[in-house]
């Protein structure tokens, strides 16, 4: 997350990374670690936006959920699967995947998005699917390789969809701008110029 940090930080905004042993602990025992770290990261802090790459997108979600006390303004997801993941899915039917990835793999496949959109969450969904991953994962739709689109929007309040492929969410300059925008604005700019598909940094 440092590259998105860093252009945060070049538009103006304080930042805070925090991380949690994704690996170790389920979604509900994460979800309690991260919002207190959150905490004390910002404490004092007149407001704070959350943004989560991936599952991180998911427990940004529940904190601001869990966390009522905790003066939250905004989220943005990149690429979380908030409707479950048929990746998820197929690794967890692994042994050594499940050992692997820890308790959190199955949550993750069968996550429910819940009803209605969330107000205040904004979700990027990228679309350059890495294809070796889609005849394993047995994805069914339009995809950034680990995550389908329509999960990766599942009830988010605004939605905006970019050429990047999941791992390169993060380190993506429009994805930046994008989330420099809802943050500012509470909207993503649809008269962006893309960029180039082949240059996600």
């Amino acid at each position: 997350m440092w590259p998105l940090a860093l252009r945060l930080e070049a538009a103006g905004f304080r930042t805070a990374r925090v991380g949690y042993p994704s690996r170790m602990l389920t979604v509900d025992q994460s979800v309690a670690l991260v919002g207190r770290k959150i905490a004390v990261a910002a404490r004092g802090w007149a407001w704070i936006d959350l943004v989560g790459h991936s599952l991180g997108g998911i427990i940004a979600r529940r904190v601001a959920e869990d966390f009522a006390e905790l003066p939250i303004r905004r989220i943005v997801q990149l690429g979380s699967p908030n409707a479950g993941s048929p990746v998820a899915g197929q690794l967890n039917r692994n042994r050594l995947a499940r050992e692997f990835f820890g308790p959190v793999l199955e949550e993750i496949a069968t996550l429910d998005p819940g009803r209605g959109r969330s107000r205040g969450v904004g979700a990027i969904a990228g679309t350059i699917a890495q294809g070796a991953s889609i005849p394993v994962a047995g994805l069914q739709g339009p995809s950034d390789g680990l995550v389908e689109i329509g999960s990766a929007l599942s009830g988010a309040e605004q939605e905006m969809v970019v050429p990047a492929a999941h791992g390169w969410l993060p380190l993506s300059a429009t994805v930046s701008q994008q989330v420099i925008s809802f943050l500012t604005d509470g909207s993503f700019k649809e008269d962006r110029e893309r960029e180039d598909v082949s240059d996600n940094t």
